[in-house]
């Protein structure tokens, strides 16, 4: 069937529902959509848009550089593991201000490094250092993921399923 072009047959308000919404990563404006008439990969182009313009592009671009460098500062880059040098929270979690808002270091670091991180998903450590921001050291997973590791890692403390101690514990 070569030279023979498939046509999508839906309305254009059909192939619209059908799409996932998109906002721009900077302004968090709803990306315009241009419908092709049975181009498939012009659609799957505006699905990887992650910005409305050039102008959101490049502010973008700016406040990451920006926060970069802030965030470099901050660390201590050894052989392995670089040391969050920051604020610290009570779970031993590095915290840093980014795009408005203070995040936990390590998954800065993925955002600054990697690029956006996908909702639903987590930002896990193979070290296991809470304190560890250095990009080779972290991977995405689902909460299922990170609990499984956890568990072969045995970091895992199983809750107490009867609550409180018994009575007798309580006392003795």
């Amino acid at each position: 069937m070569a030279g023979v072009r498939v046509v999508d047959r839906r309305t254009v308000q059909e192939r619209l529902a059908a799409l996932p919404v998109r906002v721009c990563e900077q302004c968090g404006a709803r990306l315009v959509l241009r419908i092709s008439r049975g181009e498939p990969e012009r659609d799957s182009q505006f699905l990887s848009r992650r910005f409305c313009g050039q102008p959101c592009h490049f502010a973008w671009t700016r406040e990451t550089a920006a926060a970069k460098r802030r965030f470099e500062k901050r660390i201590d880059k050894t052989a392995g593991c670089w040391l969050w040098a920051g604020t610290i929270d009570v779970r031993g979690y590095g915290d840093f201000w980014f795009r408005g808002r203070t995040d936990s270091a390590h998954r800065v670091a993925w955002a600054i490094y990697n690029g956006p991180i996908p909702e639903g998903l987590f930002v896990c450590h193979h070290c296991d250092n809470p304190k560890c921001v250095n990009p080779g050291h972290l991977f995405l997973g689902t909460n299922s993921e990170n609990m499984k590791d956890c568990v072969a890692k045995g970091r895992h403390k199983p809750p107490n399923r009867w609550g409180k101690k018994k009575h007798a514990e309580l006392f003795s």
